[in-house]
């Protein structure tokens, strides 16, 4: 028998010795949990784009604002004034910057702890250490938490993609007004 085959009955054995100790109502909750389970690696993405474009933002907007601030502040900038009012844009930005990194550590603390939370209590039930009637509120617990973690998280990711956009719109209208012809778009797809 080759090694595939093997790996492949052991499997099957595996699932079937599983099954076997789960009673019918068990196997419908099992089959809950298991539909749920993809719900936290939708949210992984979520939190990992939210991550890599932070880290993106934090180097690159003030590495931007230091190459034109000399354009902005040097006093033969005809449109000086307008400029100042759109460095001031461009730091409220920065700052709104700083305020959803910090909601976003906040939020991927709780990401953790809940992901954490749910794989132990979920091995528990697999363990049949936990009896349905101790799971089923737990694990619509585990839902109600989940979902209002999504929507502070996709309204984090949200305002996060408008300040990337605004980063990208300031950064035209300086590099426009001071007939600069570099590129600052950042790219957070």
């Amino acid at each position: 028998m080759n090694r595939n085959r093997q790996i492949y009955l052991l499997l099957l054995l595996f699932c079937a010795t599983l099954l076997a100790g789960c009673g019918s109502d068990n196997l419908t909750l099992i089959n809950k949990v298991k539909r749920f389970e993809p719900e936290w690696m939708n949210l992984s993405e979520q939190v990992t784009f939210i991550e890599r474009n932070l880290k993106i933002t934090e180097k690159r907007y003030p590495e931007d604002l230091r190459d034109v601030e000399p354009y902005i502040t040097n006093p033969a900038t005809s449109q000086r004034n307008s400029m100042y009012g759109l460095k001031s844009q461009y730091m409220n930005m920065m700052e709104e910057r700083d305020d959803l990194a910090t909601r976003f550590e906040e939020a991927k603390a709780s990401f953790t702890q809940q992901v954490n939370d749910f794989n132990f209590w979920q091995n528990e039930l697999m363990h049949d250490k936990l009896d349905e009637a101790q799971a089923v509120p737990q694990l619509d617990q585990f839902k109600k938490d989940h979902a209002e973690l999504s929507d502070e998280i996709s309204r984090i990711q949200n305002q996060l993609i408008r300040n990337i956009e605004s980063h990208n719109s300031l950064m035209r209208r300086i590099t426009e007004a001071l007939r600069l012809y570099t590129n600052y778009d950042i790219n957070y797809r």
